[in-house]
């Protein structure tokens, strides 16, 4: 009987961990308003919170909260013009985090190795 203990998890050993950084971004890239908006700012170049907000169904603050995980987590970039801030996609933490996650498996995860 398989009972997810921790010492079966540290038997699979990886040659690339996803360190916590990844982690971190991976989490807030995978909910799926963040991700969305995610996807409008790649479209988009760059929008203030009440643009964005203007495309969901959600409170500014909601986005706002959301805007901030994706800023934290090294996703999204702010410029500040005046009083309003920009928000745009920061395009190389995504690629980096999506190679540094697709390694991790390809390194981790052959086929017909056992997990």
């Amino acid at each position: 009987m398989t009972t997810g203990a921790p010492d079966a998890e540290a038997k699979i050993a990886c040659r690339s961990p996803i360190d916590e950084k990844t982690t971190e971004a991976v989490l807030a890239m995978i909910e799926p308003t963040r991700l969305k908006i995610v996807a409008l700012l790649a479209q988009c170049e760059r929008m203030c919170v009440g643009d964005i907000a203007s495309r969901f169904t959600i409170s500014r603050p909601a986005i706002s909260h959301h805007l901030k995980v994706l800023k934290t987590s090294g996703l999204v970039r702010t410029e500040k013009e005046g009083q309003e801030v920009y928000y745009s996609v920061h395009r190389d933490c995504i690629v980096e985090t999506l190679r540094k996650v697709a390694d991790a498996f390809e390194s981790c995860c052959r086929p017909g190795s056992a997990a």
